[in-house]
Parts: C-alpha cells; structure tokens; sequence
C-alpha cells in the first residue's frame, strides 16, 4: 500500500515542477507549446465530427436542469461539440459540473476537446484539481479495500455485498464503468433478498447506459420484471426498466420495439430517472418511433388515446402536434413542423443518429397512406399537399414502388400515379381450380397407397431410407408372412419399373 501511495506521489511532484518550468519561461510560447501538444496527442475524432448545427431553439440552462450526473455531463458536451452558438456555454457548464465529483479522467477529456475548438485561454485545465481529486481517489479507494476484507473475514454475508456497492459506487464516480459492472455482479452473488437484487439490476441497468455499449440492460430488465419481483416492482421501478430497454431498442435500430417501450412508461416516472432521461425524452423517442413504426389503428389506441403517454407529450407540444397532423393527414403541416424541431434533435445525444433514418421512415409512411385510398392520384396536387417539387416527388415515389411499399406505377407523360388493379374474381378461380388440383391429386395418392395395402405390397427402395428399425421389422414380418418373399420380390420390380408394373401385377 505505501508503494502505491509513493508512486502518484512522485508522479505529482514531477508535474508541479514541470508547471514551475513553465511559469519561468514566457507565457506566449509555453501556452502556444501546451495548445500544439494538446492538438497532437489528443485524438480529432471529435473535431472530426463536429458538424455544426445551425438554427438550434433551446434555453441551455432550462434544457440541462432535467439532468444530473454522468447524463447532465455527457449531453452538455455533445451539444458543445455539434452547436457553435451554444458550444462555449454548454462546455463551462459541463467543466463545472464535472469539478464537483471526482471524474479526473472526463475532465481532461472535456476541457481537451474544448480546447481544441475554442481558445485555450477560455478553458484553462485545473491541475490543481486533477491532483487533489486523484489523490483523494487512491485513498478512498484504500479504505473500500480494506472495508471488503475485514467483511471476508469475518463472513458478514451483508457487509461483503455493502462494500461490493459501495466500490461500485466509487467506481461509477470515476467513471470506470467495467469495474463498476464487476463490482454488482459481486454484490449480487452475496444478494439474500429479492430487494436487494432489483437494486442490484437497476444500477447495472444505468452503468451500461453510462458506459454506451447497454449490453446488459436487455437482460437485466427482464430479470427484474420476472414473476418473482412483480409485488415489490413499483410504477417508477417499472418506468425506469421500460425507459432503459427503449433507449437499447433504439440505440440498435428497433423502432417498432422502442415505441411500445416508451408507450408503456408510466408517468410517475417524470423527474424521477433524472441520471439517464427526462420526460421530454420520452415523448420525443416515443412519438417519432411510433410515427415510424405503428399504422393508424396503433398510432390512435396506443399513442393518442394512450393516457398514460398522452400526459408524455402534454410536456413537448410541438411533438404532440406532430402526432395529431400526421394522424389528420394533414402531412405538409407535419412536415413543416419535423423540419423545425430538426435543428434540437441533431444535438440530442441519443436520437441524433437516427433522425434521417426515421424522418425518411415517416415520409415514405405519408406518402403510402396519401395514396392508399384512390386508385389515381394527380402528382400535382400530391406535390402540392406535401410541398415539394414535381421532379423529387416522382424520384421518391419511385424508390417506394420499387421498396415494395406502394403498390402503383407512374404515368410519367400525364404525372399521375395509377394503383395496380387487383382481380379479385380472377384470383378467386385461380385460387379454386388449385384447391381442385391438390384434392385430385391427395385423393388419387390415398387409393394407391389403400390398394397397396390391400394387396400386402411393400415398396422396398422407399423402406431401405428408413432407420435399422423399421429394417429389422421388416425382416421379421418376411418371417412370419409366407407369402412374403413373392411380394418383395414384385415391390422390388414395382420400384425400378413404377406403377406400371403394379397394374401389370393386379
């Protein structure tokens, strides 16, 4: 233990005479030398990246105040990487928050990539702070330690899973999420009551979601809504297990899976998941996966009639709104209104990456239900009603008929789109003279096989594809049956000349 100690030590004795170096020689040139080793050691996936957003409507300070922890964190400095207007003031908040826990490591991360956009001067890094927040880690985590043996001694069952948490805790703080994970299976394994493994499993569920892969949250909310933890699952329980599934279905592209997740969040959850989401989130990846995914009979009973997510979007209007114009077919307002909230969801840290994808999904869903109804519909007015030129609505209606998703075809020359007529009587006398067929035919297989039987004839090439058994019955029935070795002797025949030569033989 004294060698771990001495170890950092040294290491922060060697910086702060580094930092003495520095000051000694002039400002401009060591400040110019820190910012182009910064830029080179530092990874330019975020610079990379950074595609601005313009046109963003968002109150920051309002927005953030839904947040806390690790979320608050890692979505102010999203949006300092993706808004220029916004980038300063998202990454001061974010600086600021992170210096009141113990996350050494996100710090310099942050402050790294800040500085890397902005001018150094206007984030300058604390390594005063990092010092002392590293130093007061080693020792904590000394002390945690030293908690957990004194419970293996002594075979507390109770005190091993406390200090399990606790060092899971510690380690979440610092933002070592592996560990973290580690450290509640090990608690779990000194579990003894079915409470304490639905607490267990839910912060699991929040250090995956921190962590960015949620590998475990699929399983782990299903071993919290199995049958034996039904009367100790509360409705907010149940709306953080349903809130964190969603965020996995959407974080993998299941649109269909993450609307019914989000639809079945009970409201008591608002500000109570403040470390993972809010309920504007909610309403916002619920509404636009099921715009997505669902028809109109689904989007009527379980969003707009859904009293439970009703209340969701009560809290984002303008996706309220949305929902009820599409609902209403009324797709240019739709449409118009989409492409305002556009700008807030490309810095929203989870649906961000999924906006194309799902506008197109609810575009090409318009369109279908647009058409559904006629058998002929002028383009121009199509055009018209979704607000687009003639040229790009045929290009998209195009790409959908070859998609499968309307079944039509263009008049190009008259700009009209003609429904593929469907003959129903047609169909009906193809579908019975089918049906005859296939009766023919089973018919005709049965009073061969029946006459077959009837004349004892076995078909020995079909028999020999059997298993040993049904050889070996066979066998024993040669036995036994004189008349036997004459009828293998004519199925033999009947297999290598067919049905000719049984009829030669009745």
């Amino acid at each position: 233990t004294s060698k771990k100690k001495k170890k950092p030590s040294t290491r922060f004795v060697m910086e702060s005479k580094s930092d003495e170096k520095m000051d000694t020689t002039d400002l401009s040139t060591s400040q110019k030398r820190e910012v182009e080793e910064k830029r080179s050691s530092a990874p330019r996936k975020s610079v990379q990246k950074r595609s601005q957003v313009e046109n963003v409507d968002l109150k920051l300070v309002s927005y953030i105040s839904d947040y806390a922890g690790v979320a608050k964190i890692r979505r102010l400095a999203f949006i300092g990487e993706r808004c220029q207007s916004l980038s300063v003031q998202a990454f001061q908040l974010a600086l600021e928050e992170i210096q009141r826990g113990s996350n050494a490591e996100l710090y310099q991360e942050i402050a790294t990539t800040a500085q890397d956009l902005h001018d150094a001067e206007l984030f300058p890094i604390d390594t005063q702070w990092i010092q002392n927040t590293t130093r007061r880690s080693q020792t904590t985590l000394t002390v945690l330690q030293s908690n957990l043996n004194a419970a293996k001694q002594n075979e507390n069952r109770e005190e091993i899973r406390k200090s399990y948490i606790a060092l899971a805790d510690f380690f979440v703080a610092r933002g070592d999420y592996p560990s973290s994970v580690a450290k509640h299976v090990d608690a779990r394994d000194h579990s003894s009551s079915i409470q304490d493994q639905l607490n267990t499993s839910l912060s699991m569920i929040k250090t995956s979601i921190h962590l960015g892969t949620m590998s475990h949250v699929k399983a782990e909310v299903g071993r919290s809504l199995s049958a034996d933890k039904t009367d100790i699952v509360t409705p907010i329980v149940r709306g953080k297990l349903k809130a964190s599934v969603g965020l996995y279905y959407l974080r993998n592209k299941g649109y269909t899976l993450a609307a019914k997740s989000f639809q079945e969040c009970p409201y008591e959850l608002n500000g109570h998941y403040p470390e993972v989401i809010s309920g504007r989130d909610i309403a916002l990846y619920g509404g636009l996966c099921s715009l997505a995914s669902c028809n109109r009979r689904s989007l009527k009973s379980d969003v707009i009639d859904n009293d439970k997510f009703k209340s969701y979007l009560e809290l984002y209007p303008e996706m309220r709104d949305v929902i009820t114009d599409f609902y209403s077919t009324k797709y240019a307002k739709c449409m118009e209104s989409l492409e305002k909230i556009k700008p807030n969801l490309l810095v929203d840290i989870y649906i961000s990456s999924h906006v194309e994808t799902l506008y197109q999904q609810i575009r090409a869903k318009a369109l279908s239900q647009y058409f559904s109804p006629f058998i002929s519909v002028n383009m121009h007015k199509m055009a018209e009603a979704f607000q687009v030129s003639i040229e790009n609505l045929e290009k998209e209606i195009s790409c959908l008929i070859l998609d499968g998703q309307i079944q039509g075809r263009i008049d190009s020359h008259n700009k009209i789109l003609h429904a593929k007529r469907f003959d129903q009587r047609a169909a009906t006398f193809r579908h019975t003279l089918e049906v005859g067929k296939q009766y023919v035919r089973s018919s005709k297989s049965m009073l061969l096989r029946m006459n077959l039987i009837k004349h004892n004839i076995v078909n020995r090439s079909s028999e020999s594809e059997n298993t040993y058994s049904n050889e070996s019955m066979a066998i024993s029935d040669e036995e036994d049956d004189p008349y036997h070795g004459h009828a293998s002797s004519s199925s033999s025949r009947s297999g290598q000349f067919g049905r000719k030569n049984i009829r030669r033989r009745k």
